[in-house]
């Protein structure tokens, strides 16, 4: 059963990130097949299936929040009908975040009876996806380097994927999680992402506070053996920055020269762009403060505010950040809905027992810094599979002391 959960979340962190579209069936693929066949296993049998009834237990203030958050996405659906229009996959979009819900549930359960297996496979899935990008690349040649294929999208999950390499640390396995994070590190370089990149710094800044948080509490030579091993992966990753600090600066310096920050979104300024949708979110947030313009509306409101906007318009038919997103098409109550699932995963991130009291507070605003940047460069917080994964894995590392409930530190 282990071997089929690590495969159903390496095709969880694949997810639809693979060049090669014609896998995927209205967004749909193979991971998604697998995964309603581990849910089903789950649900046929009567020991696991009470187990997930304790795991929505444990995740009932998110489930509520974000059921509550659909539910007023069809409000704004239904309201919006009559001003703008209605697609079909609206109501698809709305089961998506179901759909997600079940997600993070069997995750959670998947964690707690199999330890890092999710995390692992997860962090396993985004690096075979992000090799794939960059044997396929969007641009060949940038100065001299490949840009990989779908460089935000992947970037951020990437990103991502090395704070569940600081999850694995935590959890004892060391020397897997620094190589794990080191591989995602080196990836992402490759996205010419500022974003990304500053999303990975905060990462490795996670897993080396993940590092420090195991402290001496298991004095085992393997033990004391792998964190000392995983300093070195670390240690190697910096002095590789150093040995070609000439490229890598070359390059950092040429992405914010071509960012052009005093340029309009008009003119071409991606910064100006961002700024520009997010303040389109905005307004249409005071077109409609309680139920926003509608979840599929974004794009043909956004042009009918083109005139409003003047040189910050940009054409897109998202901000371009999951929290606008939500602000700007369901209104303030699901913004503040899904603010609040965000604090729920910060809080319970701070609550995991084995980080160290010390670095408990700087690990916590390192993982937070990572999803809420990634939140807010791309919309993919609500509909990638990342977010979730997160949210019940953390469910269960923050429990894994309480009621009898399996701790997950080991030796390895």
């Amino acid at each position: 059963m282990k071997i089929f959960i690590f495969l159903v979340f390496v095709l969880l962190g694949i997810g639809r990130n693979l060049p090669f579209q014609y896998f995927y069936f209205f967004g749909l693929g193979v991971a998604d097949i697998l995964f309603c066949l581990l849910s089903l296993l789950l649900l046929c049998n009567a020991n696991s299936r009470q187990a997930l009834q304790h795991e929505i237990t444990v995740l009932r203030k998110p489930i509520i929040a974000i059921v509550c958050i659909s539910a007023l996405a069809m409000a704004s659906l239904a309201f919006n009908v009559w001003i703008y229009d209605v697609k079909g996959t609206d109501i698809l979009e709305n089961l998506r975040y179901f759909y997600l819900l079940t997600v993070m549930v069997v995750t959670s359960h998947c964690t707690r009876t199999t330890g890092m297996v999710p995390a692992v496979g997860f962090v396993v899935g985004v690096i075979i996806s992000g090799v794939v990008a960059f044997l396929n690349p969007m641009n060949p040649d940038v100065l001299g380097t490949p840009q990989i294929f779908n460089p935000n999208v992947i970037g951020n999950v990437l990103s991502v994927s090395i704070v569940y390499c600081s999850f694995a640390i935590l959890s004892g396995y060391t020397v897997y999680g620094a190589l794990l994070a080191v591989c995602a590190t080196v990836i992402a370089f490759f996205t010419f992402s500022k974003g990304t990149w500053l999303m990975s710094t905060f990462a490795i800044i996670a897993c080396n506070l993940a590092l420090k948080s195991l402290g001496s509490r298991n004095t085992s030579l393997s033990f004391k053996y792998g964190k000392y091993l995983a300093y070195i992966v670390f240690a190697t990753l910096l002095y590789v920055v150093y040995e070609f600090w000439g490229v890598v600066s070359l390059i950092v310096e040429a992405k914010i020269a071509a960012t052009d920050f005093e340029a309009s979104a008009v003119g071409g300024g991606s910064f100006s762009a961002r700024v520009g949708l997010i303040l389109s979110s905005i307004y249409m947030f005071l077109m409609n403060p309680l139920l926003g313009v509608g979840i599929s509306n974004f794009e043909h409101v956004n042009h009918l505010l083109e005139s409003d906007l003047g040189a910050a318009y940009y054409d897109d038919d998202n901000p371009n950040s999951a929290w606008f997103y939500v602000l700007g098409c369901m209104g303030l109550p699901a913004f503040i809905l899904f603010t609040w699932v965000f604090y729920w995963f910060l809080r319970r991130l701070y609550r995991i027992p084995v980080v160290n009291p010390k670095t408990r507070f700087w690990y916590t605003a390192c993982v937070g810094i990572v999803f809420f940047i990634g939140g807010n460069i791309q919309g993919e917080m609500l509909a990638a599979y990342y977010y979730w994964v997160a949210l019940g894995i953390v469910a269960a590392l923050s429990t894994s002391n309480k009621g009898g409930v399996l701790s997950f530190v080991s030796n390895k």
